[in-house]
């Protein structure tokens, strides 16, 4: 009778104790001088409460822990010339960890368990579990470098900015990209492997005491400034970042001249309907202008109003904003067919992300057939 019951008791303890899953990673292998997030998965019971998570590295002949969670909140890493762990992103079933030498090619990883179980007759029994996974190691590439790019150096109240956030060079495993304004993420969309995002410029954006809620100090800002950031991350860690401050600029004042001091507005206008491009002043010049970017793949984005006629010759054009079109066709083809629609060439550069782009200049032919 008391073998039956210590059997039953073994039993339910079995059952009802703390299920531990394992040990699961993204991106299936671990990069020498990468970090890399690893979760610990598992599932408790009303009845336990947890005591510690206890990270450990196990390769032929060594098994060292290297990070462990205590259930009050504090955190441990031994220091390892085998492994660094990013304390601050490592919490109960995540730990944020760099394997720093490539000696083993493959490792084992265990998590381990722990928890008080509350028997019901006022005393707490601890159990543990221990879960580990084999992973491959692979010598790491380049360190993570990113890039932050903004169509605007200066910005008033009204204007919209482009940001894009990108690596400076092909990742894998691919990272997460974040863009910051003062502080604060904000919500982008991946094109291309890179994160672009769109910004309306308000008076709050250069207003220091409104920035406080952001996770940089107040004084770490400058008024009448912008700061923008891209992050680069791997899971919770981050591994790069990149900045840029956005000055507050003047809109240009109107020259005046005439007789008698009178002004005149000189300011450029955008014409695109027939009757106000018949109407305006002979002799003036009237012309349209796009920008041409290079693409890391094979292809080109064009930014800009572009006529029907000229889309008709380009291959696959994908519209993927309000004026912006992007084709897989290569980006000397893509100049090429837009010299043969008038387009001339005024000006070339270097995008922040080191992409070369043009800037394309040709008379509204659609509204001046008459003068040419």
């Amino acid at each position: 009778m008391l073998l039956k019951y210590l059997f039953f008791s073994s039993i339910v303890h079995y059952c009802f104790s703390i299920k531990l899953i394992g040990v699961n990673l993204k991106s299936g292998v671990l990069h020498v001088g990468r970090t890399t997030e690893l979760t610990c998965d598992y599932l408790k019971w009303k009845q336990e409460q947890l005591y510690s998570v206890t990270w450990s590295v196990k390769y032929p002949g060594v098994k060292s822990n290297f990070f462990e969670y205590q259930a009050d909140g504090s955190k441990d890493a031994p220091s390892s010339a085998f492994i660094q762990v990013d304390e601050d992103s490592s919490q109960e079933q995540v730990v944020n960890m760099m394997i720093l030498d490539g000696q083993e090619e493959q490792v084992s990883i265990c998590c381990e368990v722990k928890v008080l179980r509350d028997s019901g007759y006022g005393s707490m029994k601890p159990l543990r579990k221990e879960k580990c996974t084999d992973i491959k190691v692979i010598a790491g590439g380049k360190p993570l470098e990113v890039d932050i790019w903004s169509s605007h150096n200066q910005a008033e109240v009204g204007d919209t900015m482009d940001l894009v956030c990108k690596a400076k060079e092909a990742q894998n495993p691919e990272p997460e990209f974040a863009i910051r304004v003062n502080g604060e993420e904000i919500i982008g969309e991946i094109i291309n492997n890179r994160l672009e995002a769109r910004v309306s410029v308000n008076e709050e954006h250069f207003n220091p005491t409104r920035r406080s809620i952001g996770y940089r100090p107040q004084n770490s800002f400058v008024s009448n400034t912008i700061l923008v950031e891209c992050l680069g991350k791997f899971g919770q860690h981050v591994a790069a970042n990149s900045s840029m401050t956005i000055k507050r600029g003047s809109k240009p004042a109107r020259l005046t001249g005439g007789s008698g001091g009178q002004q005149v507005d000189r300011k450029a206008k955008h014409l695109n309907h027939p009757d106000q491009h018949r109407e305006h002043q002979k002799g003036v010049p009237c012309h349209s202008y796009i920008i041409v970017e290079s693409s890391f793949n094979k292809g080109a984005v064009i930014r800009g109003q572009v006529s029907e006629e000229v889309l008709e010759d380009i291959p696959l054009p994908t519209k993927t904003a309000a004026e912006r079109l992007e084709t897989s066709e290569d980006v000397v083809a893509v100049l090429n067919i837009l010299g043969y629609h008038g387009y001339k060439v005024v000006g070339v550069g270097n995008s922040m992300d080191n992409r070369m782009v043009w800037t394309l200049e040709r008379r509204y032919y659609e509204f001046h057939k008459d003068e040419l």
